[in-house]
């Protein structure tokens, strides 16, 4: 396998990933990375090698409600949870344009794991306010 500098990770997940944090079924938000591209070779071996090194979830899209003909086809990879924040923090340095979306990223990932195995009903106010904020950013 071919190695991936962070240097040309960021680069990448600049122009084309996304650092979000999505919503689940259970209404918890999950810090995560997101790449979806159009499957040619070379971009499916690119996701490849971000599953390979990194782990997450590789797969196509859909069924969304923006399945589109013109996304049909089209392959994503995500990694999530505390992956995500440390793939993240090793980015901060080289990422020029989504640097605000991983620090958001990271934070959140931080709130989460500090309230890890208490259930929410025991997490701290000022947690959960911080925790919104975040995500309406």
């Amino acid at each position: 396998m071919k190695d991936i500098s962070l240097d040309y990770l960021a680069g990448f997940l600049d122009g084309d990933g996304c650092f979000m944090l999505q919503n689940t079924i259970g209404k918890t938000r999950v810090p995560c990375i997101v790449v979806g591209m159009a499957s040619t070779p070379l971009q499916l071996e690119l996701l490849q090698m971000l599953y390979e090194k990194y782990g997450g979830v590789m797969g196509k899209y859909g069924p969304y409600k923006w399945d589109t003909p013109k996304a049909r086809g089209r392959i994503l990879w995500r990694l999530g949870h505390q992956k995500a924040a440390s793939l993240s923090r090793e980015l901060l340095p080289y990422l020029r344009i989504k640097h605000r979306q991983a620090k958001i990223l990271i934070r959140y990932a931080e709130l989460m794991k500090a309230n890890r195995g208490q259930g929410s009903r025991y997490e701290k106010p000022e947690s959960i306010e911080e925790k919104k904020k975040l995500f309406d950013e």
